[in-house]
């Protein structure tokens, strides 16, 4: 299981929601109070290299996540 930090959601919150709702197994309302909370945590059932992508899918849209330790 990995462990995530929302520390910005960026200017495309409504992005970083579908992104979350497609890879974690947070709901919408879920998703988006863990987006309104930043900096928040998260988590999903994803392996290392699944979570280092997932990083990469919110970088490129602005928001800034890290794989919590």
């Amino acid at each position: 299981m990995a462990k995530f930090q929302l520390i910005s959601a960026g200017n495309k919150k409504l992005e970083v929601i579908k992104i979350m709702v497609e890879n974690t197994p947070l709901g919408l309302k879920e998703s988006k109070d863990v987006v309104d909370a930043a900096p928040a945590y998260f988590e999903s059932n994803l392996t290392k290299v699944q979570a280092e992508a997932l990083v990469k899918e919110f970088a490129q849209i602005g928001a800034k996540v890290i794989i919590a330790e």
